[in-house]
């Protein structure tokens, strides 16, 4: 793999670009709009909601229920829901059998 493949995990966002807005970028591109992001959001914390098709991204200055609230997905959401088993994601009604995500509690 080249460094014009993959810069920092790029890949994955370099794709996404590309098909979304018909822009192709370089690694290098894509790795400088993101350390300038970072910056510019400081203690704001990224939100993540995902089906097969679609993902809704959204930063928050929250990570509890307020953030969730503001995101707008969870108060109706009726399917199965995976995520980390933290305890306001329990504090939501509804059919859903939660699964368990095991990113980052190794």
């Amino acid at each position: 793999m080249t460094a014009e493949q993959d810069t920092a995990g790029t890949g994955p966002v370099r794709h996404a670009l590309a098909e979304l807005f018909g822009i192709p970028l370089s690694s290098r591109a894509v790795a400088g709009i993101t350390a300038r992001a970072a910056v510019r959001l400081g203690k704001f914390l990224e939100h993540c909601a995902r089906t097969g098709t679609y993902t809704l991204l959204m930063v928050h200055p929250k990570r509890g229920r307020r953030a969730m609230e503001a995101m707008g997905v969870l108060p109706s959401f009726a399917g199965i829901a995976v995520h980390d088993a933290w305890a306001p994601y329990d504090t939501y009604p509804g059919p859903r059998s939660p699964a368990l995500s095991l990113f980052g509690l190794a």
